[in-house]
């Protein structure tokens, strides 16, 4: 709008306008004594967590402010430690309280409101002090009564009003309809302080994704302020490129995988790759814990009552408690500094020029990498700036290495042909963190595959595609079990077996070019190999044989392998037929046939034995079962002349099984005696011969 003549513009502004810029101006002010520590250090760990260190300067008495995320919080508890340097002093350090919505809510003086009706709030708030503009002029009174009630219009819609009953200072009761006002303040200042607290708690849950730590510190002058402490992250992941040429040795680049999920950015900060899992858990450290006292009545003192005489009842109080146990984890470390390099972006190549060529001529930086124990660390030459929930490709390694190309075949996994692979040897300084890795096979994408951790001087075999140029069939070629020793002590023999197995691998490569052929023969427990007489290497669960495999040409790989089998029998279980077996299962060649031919007469005598040992038993048993039924006879008669001589008939009968007991005795004597005999004589027939 124009000043129209000379008169100066007037600018009105409303007074809560100037008392907001006032307040910002102040904020402003109170913010610039404070200030945020920059991240300068993080260390990135395979179990899950990180490392974090700030470090930056302060001037007198100064609060820092350090934003974490509100899922860090617990962790931060935990791990934090503050070091304020040069005389300086950490004072008090506070966040974002972290108890639950309804146990802060339930503190306030106006309660939970939530998913309540304006009539009900205002119902909650009896008692305080209003200002209401009404149609008629300016009304004041402390809150009396909120109610709803219908009306209905000239139209005959019934619609509901809420009505407010206002007690006045004169003493007056006024109401009015609160959808006619103009205007409702509320005079009472702890009323406006409740309603602004509970706003406050309300919208903070809402948006509780972060929180601000506020660290005082104490002290005067330029000082240094560094503070640390581990929180859960994203765990870092290794990726590496294999780059194969005919005419150059093979070249590795390794890449890690890093993710910043902290609610800050990372600006040039120092970062470390470790390939270790430290003991880390979380422990609710943040959220306020509440203890369960025991409640007791209070004592009013001796009262008298009409005596009314029945069951009596016992105030009692229940007791709670918690603790939280606070665990300290201690690790030493020894790191043992060694030097490597790190890849960086390689120069445009020329036309033509191979792969290889372009990445080994590529630019690189200096880099370290410790050990640290069993594990190992990349730390990084340069700093590096990933934003916040943002991720970054950065590269660990560039290095020639031991490559040769093989291919690789596996028994036993269904596959008629083996795969294209590369036994590599680490020959850099690092070691090689397991991860994926893809090769370049002159200038070609030649396949992609995985692999664990690699140390330092330690072999391994990448499998990468299928080499469907050669074909492999396998097959039980023979298996035969001969009879290897024979042992016998105490009344047991200990018979063994050799089992022999040959596998065949019949190999076909229609290619014309050659291969070096690396078959995996399953290593199995208790077989021992016999041909061939040595292999290339030995894994956890297979031998690996190297065989030449010419172009267009098929080629017969044999694999043999024996078991030793071993039984105990008792001397009394060896039958003719068992020796029998013994000797057709022998080896010709050894002429054990022969010397266990012997045992077969002994075998058969003490056969012989064994029946007529068991025939005389028989014979007891059944005399045994006869003269019990004899003597039920016996009992049964009487005194009369007539049973008489049936009595002498079943006596006399008696008698003579008894005598024909006293020679069964005798001659199973006999019998064991000369069955004793010839067992000793088998053990020692057996002990004798030489298997």
């Amino acid at each position: 709008m124009e000043n129209k003549g000379n008169h100066p513009r007037r600018i009105f502004i409303p007074v809560s306008i100037v008392s907001l810029l006032f307040l910002i101006l102040s904020c402003m002010t109170v913010f610039a004594a404070s200030g945020e520590i920059p991240l300068t250090r993080a260390i990135l760990f395979k179990n899950g967590i990180g490392f974090f260190e700030h470090e930056g300067t302060v001037t007198g008495p100064q609060t820092v402010r350090i934003p974490i995320t509100a899922t860090h919080l617990d962790d931060v508890l935990k791990s934090l430690t503050v070091l304020d340097m040069n005389g300086g002093q950490i004072g008090s350090i506070s966040y974002g309280s972290s108890a639950p919505l309804e146990k802060q809510l339930e503190e306030l003086g106006t309660g939970d409101l939530r998913g309540m009706k304006l009539a009900s709030i205002l119902g909650k708030l009896t008692g305080t002090s209003l200002e209401a503009d009404a149609p008629g002029g300016k009304v004041s009174g402390r809150l009396l009564n909120a109610e709803v009630r219908k009306e209905s219009g000239q139209d005959g819609a019934v619609s509901e009003v809420i009505e407010l009953a206002l007690y006045t200072e004169q003493g007056d009761l006024r109401t009015v309809i609160l959808q006619s006002l103009t205007g409702l303040r509320f005079a009472s200042d702890s009323t406006r302080q409740d309603l602004s607290r509970y706003l406050d708690v309300v919208d903070s849950a809402r948006n509780d994704t972060e929180r601000i730590l506020e660290i005082k510190t104490l002290g005067s002058g330029e000082r240094t302020v560094k503070l640390s402490y581990t929180v859960e992250a994203p765990i870092w992941k290794a990726s590496y490129r294999l780059i194969m040429d005919e005419s150059r040795p093979a070249f590795l680049q390794g890449w890690a995988i890093v993710d910043n999920t902290t609610s800050s950015d990372w600006n040039n900060v120092d970062l470390s790759l470790v390939s270790s899992s430290p003991v880390s858990f979380i422990q609710r450290l943040s959220q306020p814990v509440y203890a369960r006292r025991p409640e007791v009545p209070v004592s009013v003192g001796p009262q008298v009552a009409p005596e009314l005489h029945g069951s009596s009842m016992d105030d009692e109080g229940f007791a709670g408690g918690a603790a939280l146990a606070e665990m300290g984890l201690a690790r030493k470390q020894k790191a043992v500094r060694m030097e490597s390099s790190l890849a960086m972006a390689a120069p445009m190549a020329a036309p033509g020029a191979p792969l290889a060529d372009s990445i080994q001529d590529s630019n690189i930086v200096s880099a370290q990498a410790f050990k640290v124990g069993n594990q190992f660390e990349y730390r990084l030459a340069e700093p590096v700036t990933i934003r916040r929930n943002q991720s970054a490709l950065i590269p660990i390694l560039q290095s020639e290495i031991e490559a040769e190309k093989v291919a690789l075949y596996t028994s036993g996994r269904g596959e008629s042909s083996p795969r294209s692979a590369v036994w590599v040897k680490n020959s850099t300084e690092f070691a090689l963190d397991g991860g994926p890795f893809s090769i370049n096979d002159s200038g070609l994408f030649a396949g992609e595959g995985l692999f664990d951790t690699v140390y330092q001087g330690e072999r391994r075999l990448l499998s990468y595609a299928l080499d469907q140029a050669v074909s492999i069939e396998e097959d039980v070629d023979s298996s035969r079990r001969v009879l290897h020793g024979l042992s016998g002590e105490r009344g047991v023999l200990v018979v063994s077996h050799k089992l022999e197995e040959t596998r065949v691998y019949r190999i076909k490569n229609n290619d014309d070019s050659n291969r070096d052929l690396l078959i995996e023969h399953p290593l199995r427990n208790g077989w021992i190999l016999k041909s061939p007489s040595s292999f290339e290497e030995k894994s956890s669960d297979f031998y690996r044989f190297k065989v030449k495999a010419a172009g267009q040409a098929s080629i017969r790989f044999a694999v043999s392998e024996e078991r030793i089998l071993s039984r105990r029998v008792s001397l009394d279980a060896i039958t003719e037929n068992e020796v029998k077996l013994w000797i057709t299962g022998a080896d010709p060649g050894d002429a054990i046939g022969t010397k266990l031919a012997p045992l077969m007469s002994v075998v058969r005598d003490i056969d012989a034995f064994r029946k007529r040992i068991s025939s005389l038993e028989s014979e007891k048993d059944g005399i045994y079962r006869s003269q019990d039924r004899v003597r039920q006879n016996l009992s049964s008669l009487g005194a009369s002349p007539s049973e008489a001589g049936l009595r002498q008939r079943y006596v006399s009968q008696l008698e003579e099984q008894e005598n024909r007991l006293d020679a069964l005795e005798g001659n199973l004597k006999q019998e064991h005696e000369g069955l004793e005999q010839l067992r000793r004589k088998l053990s020692g027939m057996i002990a004798s011969i030489d298997l």
